[in-house]
């Protein structure tokens, strides 16, 4: 059996499968001209920005925030905020914001919109929830976590607040299944899966 990554390597690694490089006339028609200087958030008082262009396009995949330590500032116990942008089209599709070195909350735009779509919650630097956002506001899924394994997931279709459905995993399997079939809050039945 292939050893298994954790699925928090997965936005690293789609951020080095886009910086490897796609044939330059392909990336020509797909890559809309970068932002306007003025698209881009001013830096806040007090921290540091570094910025990378790892593909020397002239457009940043990476912008690094730091605390201003003075000449230690890229050290991990004061970076801030990281945001990467993996289709090229110079807006940040992960932000994550980190304290004492460790990130705290990640913000991934996966369909490229400019809005983010999961939001990942660490605590002590692991993951521990994943929202799902619905298109224009609401929460339609939460994945919650003990260490790298998925411990439950709760389903709001419609995004009121309260799950309609909340599967119960063990080892990577659904163990059991509640439902709210009428969307009062309650718990109408158990399913043994």
């Amino acid at each position: 059996m292939p050893p298994r990554l954790p699925l928090r390597a997965l936005p690293v690694l789609l951020a080095f499968a886009a910086l490897a490089g796609a044939p330059e006339a392909a990336l020509a028609r797909k890559r809309p001209p970068p932002p306007p200087a003025s698209v881009q958030p001013p830096v806040p008082e007090g921290q540091k920005l570094v910025v990378v262009d790892a593909d020397g396009d002239d457009v940043p995949e990476v912008w690094t925030y730091y605390a201003d330590a003075g000449p230690e500032v890229r050290g991990p116990a004061h970076l801030l905020r990281r945001d990467i942008d993996l289709n090229r089209d110079g807006r940040p599709d992960i932000v994550a914001f980190y304290d004492g070195g460790r990130v705290q909350r990640e913000e991934l735009d996966l369909d490229f919109d400019g809005q983010p779509d999961q939001v990942d919650v660490y605590e002590g630097g692991e993951r521990i929830r994943s929202e799902v956002l619905r298109p224009g506001g609401g929460v339609v899924q939460v994945r919650h976590y003990e260490g790298e394994d998925l411990a439950r997931v709760e389903v709001d279709r419609d995004a009121d607040g309260s799950p309609e459905r909340v599967e119960y995993w063990r080892r990577g399997s659904i163990v059991r299944v509640s439902h709210d079939d009428d969307s009062d809050g309650e718990v109408d039945r158990f399913s043994a899966i």
